[in-house]
C-alpha cells in the first residue's frame, strides 16, 4: 500500500514539474501591428512573430477584409515589417511606423502577407 501512495506522490510531482514548464520558446520575440480602415474607424492589433517568417493575413489577424494603412503600435525597437497582396504593399519600420496602402484606399488584406 505504501509503494503504491509513493509512486503516486512521485507520478503528480514528475507531472506538476513538466506542466510548469514554458509553453512557448522565452526568446520568441513578438511586434504589434496594427491594420486599421480609415473609412470606417475599424482597426485590429495583432501580434506578429519577429522571425522573417512569412505569414497570411488572416492568420495573424483573423477576419478583418479591408484596411486603408497599417502601423507598429508596440515592441518595435529594430524590426521592419511589410505587409503586401496583389497590387499593393507597403513597409514600415521602427523610424516609419505607419504607412497608407496604395495611397490610403480600401485593399482586400484578406489576400496579403
Amino acid at each position: 500500500m505504501q509503494i503504491n501512495y509513493v509512486l503516486a506522490l512521485f507520478s503528480a510531482v514528475l507531472a506538476g514539474s513538466v506542466s510548469a514548464s514554458p509553453a512557448t520558446d522565452a526568446h520568441a520575440r513578438t511586434v504589434r501591428v496594427q491594420l486599421v480602415n480609415n473609412h470606417s474607424g475599424a482597426n485590429k492589433n495583432a501580434q506578429v512573430p519577429v522571425n522573417g517568417d512569412r505569414y497570411p493575413v488572416p492568420e495573424i489577424w483573423g477576419d478583418f477584409p479591408q484596411a486603408t494603412s497599417v502601423q507598429l503600435t508596440a515592441d518595435f525597437q529594430g524590426v521592419t515589417c511589410s505587409v503586401w497582396g496583389p497590387g499593393w504593399g507597403t513597409t514600415v519600420n521602427d523610424q516609419h511606423t505607419w504607412a497608407n496602402f496604395k495611397g490610403g484606399a480600401l485593399v482586400d488584406v484578406c489576400y496579403g502577407y
